[in-house]
């Protein structure tokens, strides 16, 4: 029998596919989303909810089955209410989300905003339920005066029994968050291995007009070699570094402060290094905007003192260096997607020649219907690396980066576009076979 060719199959595929979205004979809905479903064709067209946040990671599938009363639709240019959900990390630990509401075709406020917060010992059960009654209580004002008005219940659950009556709030630990941790990594097969650690302790302070905070951090990485002849090459890294910081709010636009870092690290030469800056920053839009936009210029002057672990390119052992650096920054977080820019320029003052320019662009934009362009670039100019070695690397250093190398630029990037078509809607929810089988 003569096979089939992959093109031949995937034709055969879509000649089938408007055969398989055929309707069968009806039957009674057996799913509270499918009698949604039922209600929705039975009766006038439903609310249209589109819901983007800035966290990959939010559980659009729970909050289909729990939102299952509306029609969630895959362009914010269908929805009747858009929703734009921006998270910020707060002093504790914890997450602060905010929910920017516009309705484009009135039925409620034209644009509305409400922030709530997630603790940092919350599990992600816990704050996919705080997304989905936060999501509730906004679309009641918009249910309250459509069709489905009048079956519309809003409740408040009753307090434990045992519940005291409010009282003004005290923190026995004065904002002050600690949080230590370590991790590791091993990677191997029979001719290759890696391992890595990594620890870390941190205390923070974090109020509306101050944040004071100090770290340690080290890391080790070792990776092992064998060669057909039966030698072995082994190569390790390792690095700490500790750092303070302050600032503190001058007035809803203007911050200062200052930073103090000491570090070591095998891999830059640097036996140790310590130094301070103090450093001024004004936001064209006031701080309390940051969820959404913000638009930064920063400048620092930083003293330090580095002793090298081998002489450098420049003759030096140690050394004490003075350097001020520029920067300036624009974050948008909006329906249509978001967008970062910033750029940096710094240079030692005792020789100008000395420098380093830096950008960073990164997009996640919802072009027009359907149209999506994602990715982020990253470039350095470098003209600032006193540390270097003296001496040529070995082709074994080169390759297995054990040091850092001279290099008069520096680079990343990603880039990817997506264009879908189709329904609409996006309210089914069917996991099945998703662990055996994949997802599409």
């Amino acid at each position: 029998m003569r096979s089939w060719s992959g093109a031949a199959i995937c034709c055969a595929l879509f000649a089938l596919a408007p055969l398989a979205s055929a309707q069968p004979v009806s039957s009674p809905p057996s799913t509270p989303a499918a009698a949604a479903a039922a209600d929705s064709a039975q009766g006038p067209p439903r609310l249209r909810l589109h819901v983007t946040c800035t966290d990959t990671d939010l559980d659009y599938d729970y909050l289909k089955r729990e939102l299952s009363w509306v029609d969630w639709v895959r362009d914010r240019a269908d929805a009747d209410v858009r929703v734009l959900l921006t998270l910020r990390r707060t002093g504790s630990g914890g997450d602060e989300g905010t929910f920017y509401v516009t309705r484009p075709h009135g039925g409620g406020p034209a644009a509305d905003t409400l922030r709530v917060f997630a603790s940092a010992t919350d599990s992600d059960d816990a704050k996919r339920q705080l997304v989905a009654r936060t999501l509730r209580a906004l679309l009641a004002r918009d249910l309250a005066e459509r069709p489905e008005g009048p079956r519309l219940n809003v409740q408040l659950a009753a307090p434990p029994s045992s519940a005291t009556p409010a009282a003004a709030t005290r923190d026995p630990w004065d904002h002050w968050v600690y949080k230590l941790g370590t991790n590791g990594y091993v990677n191997g097969e029979q001719s290759y291995g890696s391992a890595s650690v990594r620890s870390s302790l941190t205390a923070s302070r974090v109020t509306e007009r101050h944040k004071l905070g100090a770290s340690l951090s080290q890391n080790y990485n070792q990776s092992r070699y064998e060669f057909e002849d039966g030698s072995t090459y082994s190569t390790f890294t390792r690095s700490w570094n500790g750092r303070g910081l302050f600032t503190r709010a001058l007035s809803p636009r203007w911050s200062a402060g200052t930073s103090l870092n000491v570090s070591s690290s095998s891999w830059s030469n640097i036996h140790l290094s310590y130094g301070v800056g103090p450093a001024v920053e004004f936001d064209v839009f006031p701080y309390l905007e940051s969820s959404s936009r913000s638009l930064t210029f920063g400048y620092q002057l930083y003293v330090s003192h580095a002793a090298y672990e081998e002489l450098t390119l420049y003759g030096k052992t140690t050394e004490t260096l003075l350097r001020d650096e520029f920067d300036a920054s624009l974050a948008l977080r909006k329906p249509w997607g978001s967008l970062d820019l910033s750029g940096s320029y710094s240079h030692y003052l005792h020789d100008v020649s000395k420098y380093r320019l830096s950008s960073y662009v990164s997009a996640d934009l919802k072009l027009w219907r359907g149209f999506s362009l994602e990715g982020h670039v990253w470039a350095a100019r470098t003209r600032d690396q006193l540390a270097l070695r003296r001496g040529d690397a070995t082709d074994t250093e080169v390759i297995t980066r054990q040091h850092q190398l001279a290099s008069g630029y520096q680079y990343n990037g990603s880039f990817g576009i997506s264009y879908r078509f189709g329904s609409i809607f996006d309210n089914v929810v069917n996991q099945r076979l998703e662990n055996t089988l994949g997802g599409l």
